[in-house]
């Protein structure tokens, strides 16, 4: 039996102990009771031949397991095989030497040697195929391996189960680490979305879209205003403001849109000349200016705005109220149209304004907004030297009246252009 256990192995899977001892423990037989049968097994009685069975190697087959002729099978369950000796049956786990038990039909019959060699090297070098042997199957050893396959069976599932459960745990740990990130930022926009409203609501009620409106003043029987346009607050102009991009913007919108704005609207958009503010309004004759700060610090920037004027005709100057609020009101619309926006944007790039158009290029840049926000102040009857400079005062009442010197004004002339102390 020792020499037979010592034979080489094809597989480097399994070590001498797991040959030696391994097969002994399940067999179950011990080195004595070995030696003391291995005579009966090289030399078998004649008569127990005839019977196809011996009293010896049914012995033998009790307690020898493995060197008796037994029946291996492989079995679904990898690493598992089952070999057979008269009366009982077992499946062994290869790569833990484990009497696991189980059932199934026989595939072929080999010697315990060949047994050996296939439980090395796990069916690697596999044996012809043999007829397989009828035996009756004991009632009892059959439900003990149903029994054993069973409790297998529901080992395995339970296990499954408990990796199914770790892993959808898993996932659902990081699905409620995703939701809470999730409704986190979604708290933290929200917060962000009214703090952007409030300030552009705020940054909208400063600032104005003005429109100051002149007393009216007569040309050949023809009502004539002068209006002029800003975007400010009391104090100071919207940043984004630039009378010349402003200018040229509506120009260009009075032919995009030609069809659908009134000829008063047309003739304001495109009489828009650009104009340097008065420093204090109705004061001594000073410009307005401001200080640069940052990069161009100590630069002076004028501060200009714009005017226009609105020419009724004599037939329509009981509508002249309505024609100027229409006027106005389209041009406040227009302002905060994507129209204006892109044209806008074009005359930025198109006057060299190249960083201020990067900087609000975006629709959803804040200045937008904001200028939504914006309200329309209108005021009416007010002088010219509210917010135009004497020379530019002079200019536009020689385009009314026709007239070089404002010494030949007429007082509504001169009260329409100057404030009177």
């Amino acid at each position: 039996m020792s020499a037979m256990l010592k034979r080489p192995r094809k597989s480097g899977r399994a070590t001498k102990e797991t040959a030696k001892g391994k097969v002994s423990k399940i067999t179950g037989s011990s080195s004595k009771a070995s030696q003391s049968k291995k005579s009966k097994l090289s030399t078998p009685d004649p008569s127990e031949k005839e019977n196809g069975k011996s009293t010896a190697s049914a012995s033998e087959t009790e307690e020898e397991g493995v060197l008796a002729p037994v029946t291996p099978e492989k079995t679904n369950v990898p690493h598992l095989f089952i070999f057979k000796e008269t009366g009982f049956k077992r499946i062994f786990d290869l790569d833990f030497g484990i009497d696991v038990s189980g059932r199934g039909s026989f595939l072929q019959k080999c010697t315990g040697s060949e047994a050996l060699d296939i439980w090395s090297n796990k069916f690697d070098s596999p044996v012809v195929v043999a007829e397989s042997s009828s035996t009756s199957q004991d009632t009892s050893s059959k439900n003990k391996v149903n029994d054993s396959e069973s409790a297998k069976k529901k080992t395995i599932e339970e296990e499954s189960n408990v990796v199914d459960k770790l892993v959808d745990e898993d996932k659902h740990s990081k699905t409620d680490e995703a939701t809470s990130v999730t409704k986190e930022e979604i708290k933290l926009d929200a917060r962000k979305e009214r703090a952007k409203e409030f300030r552009e609501k705020t940054v909208g009620n400063k600032f104005s879209i003005r429109f100051d409106i002149s007393p009216c003043l007569m040309q050949d029987g023809d009502e004539v205003y002068i209006i002029v346009f800003n975007v400010s607050s009391n104090s100071s102009q919207f940043w984004i403001y630039k009378s010349n991009a402003f200018a040229e913007a509506f120009n260009d919108l009075s032919f995009a849109d030609e069809k659908n704005l009134s000829p008063f609207v047309i003739e304001a958009l495109r009489g828009f000349k650009m104009i340097q503010l008065r420093q204090s309004p109705n004061g001594p004759n000073v410009g307005k200016s401001v200080i640069s700060k940052g990069s161009n610090g100590g630069k002076v920037y004028q501060t200009r705005a714009l005017y226009t004027m609105l020419k009724v005709p004599s037939a329509r100057r009981s509508a002249s109220k309505d024609i100027i609020d229409r006027t106005v009101n389209a041009i406040f619309s227009m302002v905060k149209s994507d129209a204006f926006r892109e044209s806008y944007l074009t005359m930025l790039y198109d006057n060299k304004m190249d960083n201020l158009a990067n900087k609000i290029k975006d629709p959803k840049h804040d200045v937008w907004s904001q200028l939504n926000h914006m309200t329309l102040r209108v005021t009416q009857d007010r002088a010219l030297s509210f917010n135009l400079l004497d020379e530019d005062i002079n200019d536009a009442m020689e385009i009314v009246t026709g007239l070089t010197s404002k010494s030949k004004w007429s007082d509504a002339q001169r009260s329409a252009a100057f404030e009177q102390a």
